[in-house]
């Protein structure tokens, strides 16, 4: 706590800085006019550079971000409501009054307003996690986040964090705007931000502490293994696979594509990029976490017995639709009825009509020939000029990349008016299938685009 005050110290020192430098700039053209009675040109420069730094100054802060669904009802999961309760007993803190779940590898607690006076406990816990452990383990999950009430975190957390963006905002706006005006606000924002960030790894370290004394130190350990090894696997499946179809109206099985997720080799080359990326991030002093590596090593030893706890998932019931179903209501800011079904095998072919669809009218409908292909992409930039009407405000290379994205529709429109079936699967993505060709309108494109597949290659391909 003390630590987190510090950090409260130092963002008021931050705007006593500001206002000094603001005054210090206004107070010359002030001066000049009250004395001289004629104003200068520096002073007007003095004074432009005094409102330039104090507009940067001014207080931003991030809206708050409440769960945008329903919580769940109690006597639809009594099972998860009855197990957070004791863990929030045997924590020493007031368990949640509200539950929500969420499709995202994450789990956090906070204290929502109802009102001036009245703020509720919830707490949100994401599916993957429930998918991937056992109760002792999510037990240990749990722990952790009311390890940040019992440390009053969850208080002062909040408030930190938007005041970290606003200086960041701050920051960011005066960087090469008032010539050297920047220099000393970036360095005192820096060292803001790099306080802040230790505090969060501190308070971090010390959920983790209540963690194991309340679930064990072997589940404790195994949590953060799985968190670290199977988040960016999920994450990256659930913006690339299951949100924009989420957002287009479609609700698809999450939980069996996720299982269907193909080998390593196998996955599309976007999808395998953010993966990896996200695995290999490299430590930074403006991490909120510690790594995993010096989480484990705060941690006490235990051994390595595998856990004969249950499933976690269980705690949702057994029937897999309605597990889903309830995170979809936290989730999924409409009504989770108005969603259509579709399978992932049926997700191709309505891909395809929907591709068809957006396809009319554009000048790409008048090309019926895959041989067409290279020439579209050589003429991306005048195609583009004439999607937009002549009215284009995009660099060059936004222009390429738009008219790849529609020709990679284009594409997958021709072949399958060519008798190839379309197929959609999790982490692949979309193939065009006929017996044993199989080609990915994507991959074509790009390797157009790099020289990787020539022109005459695919002209032969296609006569």
């Amino acid at each position: 706590m003390s630590r987190a005050l510090l950090a409260l110290v130092w963002w008021a020192g931050f705007y006593v800085l500001g206002l000094a430098v603001v005054g210090a700039l206004l107070w010359v053209p002030w001066a000049e006019s009250t004395y001289s009675r004629n104003l200068s040109f520096a002073g007007i420069i003095s004074g432009i550079l005094g409102i330039t730094v104090a507009w940067a100054l001014r207080p931003r802060f991030a809206p708050r971000q409440d769960n945008p669904g329903r919580s769940v009802d109690r006597s639809r999961a009594p099972a998860l409501f009855a197990f957070v309760e004791d863990l929030a007993r045997r924590a020493g803190t007031r368990a949640p009054q509200e539950l929500y779940l969420s499709l995202e590898a994450t789990a956090f607690t906070a204290l929502e307003r109802r009102s001036f006076f009245r703020r509720v406990p919830t707490m949100t816990l994401g599916l993957p996690l429930l998918l991937w452990m056992k109760q002792d383990e999510l037990a240990s999950v749990v722990a952790h986040e009311f390890g940040h009430h019992v440390g009053h975190d969850v208080s002062l957390g909040p408030w930190v964090y938007r005041t970290r963006l606003a200086l960041a905002g701050a920051i960011g706006q005066l960087d090469d705007s008032v010539f050297f005006l920047d220099v000393p606000f970036r360095a005192y924002g820096k060292l803001y931000l790099r306080l802040t960030a230790s505090v969060s790894r501190a308070q971090e370290l010390s959920a983790d502490a209540l963690s194991a004394k309340v679930a064990g130190a072997a589940a404790a350990r195994n949590a953060l293994r799985l968190v670290h090894e199977r988040a960016p696997l999920w994450q990256t499946y659930l913006h690339l696979d299951v949100l924009p179809f989420l957002q287009r109206g479609l609700r698809v099985p999450v939980l069996e594509g996720y299982r269907s997720l193909p080998d390593a080799r196998e996955l599309r080359s976007t999808f395998a990029e953010l993966v990896e990326e996200q695995r290999h991030h490299e430590p930074s002093p403006w991490d909120t976490h510690p790594t995993l590596e010096q989480r484990l090593a705060a941690l006490p030893q235990a051994e390595g017995v595998l856990s004969v706890s249950p499933p976690a998932l269980r705690l949702l019931g057994t029937d897999e639709r309605e597990q889903e179903t309830m995170v979809l209501e936290t989730a999924f800011t409409g009504d989770v009825k108005s969603l259509h079904d579709r399978g992932w095998n049926e997700l191709g072919a309505w891909l395809v009509e929907q591709y068809g669809k957006s396809l009319e009218g554009t000048p790409f409908a008048q090309h019926t020939e895959l041989s067409a292909l290279p020439k579209l992409l050589d003429d991306a930039e005048a195609i583009s000029e004439q999607l937009s009407n002549g009215l284009r405000f995009m660099s060059r290379e936004a222009r390429r990349r738009e008219v790849a994205g529609w020709l990679e529709q284009w594409l997958a429109v021709r072949l399958a008016a060519r008798g190839f079936e379309p197929r959609w699967r999790p982490g692949s993505g979309l193939r065009l299938v006929r017996a044993e060709e199989s080609l990915d309108p994507q991959g074509v494109v790009a390797a157009l685009e790099s020289g990787e597949l020539t022109a005459a290659a695919w002209i032969a391909r296609w006569p």
